[in-house]
Parts: structure tokens; C-alpha cells; sequence
């Protein structure tokens, strides 16, 4: 699989870790059957648990299909991205079947390239200016918490890495040190990305002997929540910002579910706590 990783240059520096009240060297309960660690990394996916999509993806990409040529719905469009699909898929789903009745001589290759080349303009254009694009409340402050406690985050994202910087300079979390590594499968014929942890470690430096178990995947989506299910990540949030309903989710098994970023932090944190006081009785 051909994603794309980016460490952001300004985190190249190793930084000391902060450990947090909670953070315990590795210790079995008696009580409970599980070992007491909070997560070494949280990865996000970006739209929808840490910014407001508000359709725009959508629109964006339905407009780029309707100036190439290709008949696309709105809804279709959006339903798709909101199960998780990325922009390749939704494109390989809706469009390829419509460009082969075109009346072109571009390869089909060089039309769907268009497509997206004209989505990325427009999706940038609106999140550099429009007063739409806007972090989920509480969000840089849940990246705060992550850092302070010296949690490494990953961005995981259906968007280009470009598109990606953008959000990141417009909410200044790249300035000031918040994520540690983008992951893109914007390019990605598979709409799921259950297979990217195995191969992940060795592209951004995860710490050696790293295990699942120690993961946590905030997710947006259906599909999200399917991939970090087989992933085996300890801890697999459903978000509710997005207007997403539960019943959503419960198909497919989330091991939390939360309706504000004010919530995540006890999500990640809390079993560390309940378990040092198991642990010293």
C-alpha cells in the first residue's frame, strides 16, 4: 500500500516527555485483566473528530465531478464519505463508470486526476478562508492534554497532505508542536486502512516493542471504527460531533463512544488512574 506519511520537520528535535500523574511503569492488577498503561499514541482521524466538515467535502467533490462531465449526487457523494470511503473510492465508485461514456479521448487516468487536482483547490481555497472551516470546540486543548502527557499523536486523513497543512497552520497546530505525523490515504484504493499499523512503526519511529495495545483510534466514521477494530487497537472512540447517531457505530463495535472533546481525556486516562489505586490496595 503506496500511503503517504509525513513527519512534520519542526518535530524532528526529540523533545523530553512529560510523564502524567497517571503515567505508571507497567504493572499487573490482581483485581482487574489488564496491564496499567494509558496509550503511547493516539491517532485521529482528522475530519469530523478534530474539524467540522459541514458537507464541504462533499459539495467540493461533487462540483469537481459535474465540471469534468460526470453526473454525481450530492447525497451519494456525501453518504459515502460519511461511512468513510476516501476521495479515490468515492471517485472509483461514482465516476469511472460514468467516464467511459464520455465522448473524450483523455485517458481515463488523466480525467480523474482533473477531478481531484480541482477538489484539492477548492477544498484548500475554503479551509485557507472560509469561516465554515473550524476546529470541533475543545480540540486543540485535547491535543494539548496529549502532549502534555507526552502521548504522541498521528493524524489519519482521507485528505491530501497539503490539504492536511492547511488545517493544521490555519488551527496552529503544527506551530506549536501538537501532532507528531500525518498519514494520507487519499490515494488509497482500499477504503479501509486496517493494514497501515503494521507497516506504520517503521515509517514515523514508533518506540521498538510498541504494541496495539498501547494505540487508541478516535475515529469519525463507520469504517474508521472497522479498521481500528482489526488493527487490534486498545481503545476504538466513536465520535458524535459530526451528526453522526450511535446507532451508527454500534454495528461495528466502537469500545467508546463520546459527544465532546471535553470527554476524551477521561476516556484515555481514567482506567490508568482506577487501576493505580487497584493496584497500591
Amino acid at each position: 500500500m503506496a500511503m503517504k506519511v509525513a513527519e512534520l520537520p519542526s518535530l524532528d528535535k526529540p523533545r523530553d516527555r512529560v510523564e502524567a500523574p497517571m503515567t505508571l511503569a507497567p504493572a499487573r492488577c490482581n483485581q482487574v485483566q489488564h496491564w496499567c498503561l494509558m496509550p503511547e499514541l493516539v491517532i485521529f482521524e482528522l475530519v469530523g473528530t478534530l474539524v467540522y466538515d459541514q458537507g464541504a467535502i462533499a459539495r467540493f467533490l461533487t462540483a469537481a465531478c459535474l465540471r469534468a462531465g460526470i453526473a454525481a449526487s450530492l447525497d451519494d457523494v456525501e453518504s459515502r464519505w460519511n461511512f468513510g470511503h476516501n476521495i479515490r473510492s468515492i471517485l472509483t465508485i461514482i465516476a469511472l463508470p460514468r467516464i467511459a461514456s464520455l465522448d473524450s479521448d483523455r485517458p481515463i487516468s488523466s480525467i480523474v486526476q482533473g477531478i481531484e487536482e480541482d477538489f484539492k483547490a477548492r477544498i484548500q481555497h475554503h479551509l485557507r478562508t472560509s469561516s465554515e472551516a473550524r476546529e470541533i470546540p475543545g480540540a486543540t486543548r485535547a491535543l494539548q492534554t496529549l502532549h502534555e502527557a507526552g502521548v504522541r499523536v498521528v493524524l489519519g486523513s482521507r485528505l491530501d497532505l497539503e490539504t492536511c497543512h492547511c488545517l493544521m497552520e490555519r488551527f496552529g497546530w503544527h506551530q506549536n508542536h501538537l501532532v507528531g505525523d500525518v498519514l494520507s490515504l487519499a490515494d488509497e484504493n482500499d477504503i479501509l486502512e486496517d493494514s497501515f499499523l503494521p507497516a506504520f512503526p517503521a515509517r514515523t519511529g514508533w518506540p521498538l516493542g510498541m504494541r496495539e495495545t498501547q494505540i487508541a483510534k478516535v475515529c469519525a466514521t463507520p469504517l474508521g471504527v472497522t479498521s481500528g477494530r482489526a488493527a487490534s487497537c486498545k481503545w476504538v472512540i466513536a465520535t458524535l460531533f459530526n451528526a453522526q447517531d450511535e446507532t451508527e457505530f454500534q454495528p461495528h463495535h466502537p469500545t467508546h463512544t463520546i459527544s465532546r472533546l471535553e470527554d476524551l481525556a477521561g476516556v484515555l486516562f481514567e482506567r490508568s488512574q482506577n487501576c493505580f489505586h487497584e493496584c497500591k490496595a
